[in-house]
């Protein structure tokens, strides 16, 4: 499945029939879309700077300068304000540190609000950002209720993660835990193994959450670094999902969302 891009600006891009995607991170990110293991057609959603980088000084100066030329874009201020009247799909992925993730989405917030009349609550909104300090309770399948569908977020990757809806309180943020908290097997037949066992673990709970975003919502699958590790870990998860109980889960019709890291420079 491709995205239909109407507006790149490298670390924001939006479909004119799916989301708006934002990268306000020190990380390059990839967003796409469907469970096709093709993933040139990926949206490439590099750093602000187009390389990874620990100088935050430097990334917010070029952020709010990039912002503002975002913002003289009437095309992409229209899109906007639709999008918001619609409560349409907004994927924000943000620093790990707290103080530059409130002043770099406070940065975005204002913006949206100046050029479009409108903030970010009414959008229906995924916010991630790493885990400083990761638990070891495995919720690495969450749902929440979205302004228009349920959304469910699969943490397949091996890093934990953490969401929030709003501008909640920081002890307020949902953490999405890695589900494997030890080391990952490079054997690919036993990488595989390992997964499924994991997945095969999972509480029935969450089994009914993915099936039921599966025919009514939306699903975001978050992978781990590098090509063969996210082939992996998407086939095993569907291996499973076809003998869970009460049926097998079909998630080829769903609305579904892959992220993943990008290189550590802009392609």
């Amino acid at each position: 499945m491709k995205l239909s891009e109407d507006f790149n600006f490298e670390f924001v891009r939006s479909a004119s029939d799916g989301p708006i995607a934002m990268n306000l991170s020190q990380k390059n990110w990839v967003m796409g879309a469907g469970l096709g293991l093709d993933e040139s057609n990926d949206w490439s959603l590099p750093t602000v700077t187009g390389n990874e980088t620990m100088f935050s000084h430097h990334m917010v100066a070029e952020m709010r300068k990039k912002l503002e030329k975002i913002a003289e874009d009437e095309g992409f201020s229209g899109r906007l304000t639709k999008s918001a009247a619609a409560h349409g799909e907004m994927i924000t992925i943000l620093p790990q540190d707290a103080r530059l993730r409130q002043e770099v989405f406070g940065m975005a917030s204002d913006l949206f609000t100046r050029i479009a009349g409108t903030n970010l609550r009414n959008f229906t909104s995924m916010k991630i950002y790493a885990n400083q300090q990761p638990s070891r309770n495995r919720y690495c399948v969450r749902k929440f209720k979205g302004k228009t569908s349920t959304q469910v977020v699969v943490n397949l990757s091996d890093t934990a993660f953490r969401f929030f809806r709003f501008h909640g309180r920081h002890h307020e943020d949902v953490d999405i835990d890695t589900m494997i908290n030890g080391h990952w097997e490079d054997d690919p037949d036993a990488c595989a193994k390992q997964i499924e066992a994991e997945v095969r673990m999972f509480d029935m709970n969450y089994f009914r959450r993915i099936r039921e975003a599966a025919s009514d919502g939306t699903i975001y699958l978050l992978l781990p670094m590098g090509p063969y590790r996210r082939k992996v870990s998407i086939q095993a998860f569907l291996n499973v999902l076809q003998v869970v109980p009460g049926g097998a889960i079909d998630l080829s019709d769903a609305d579904l969302r892959r992220i993943y890291p990008g290189s550590t420079t802009k392609t």
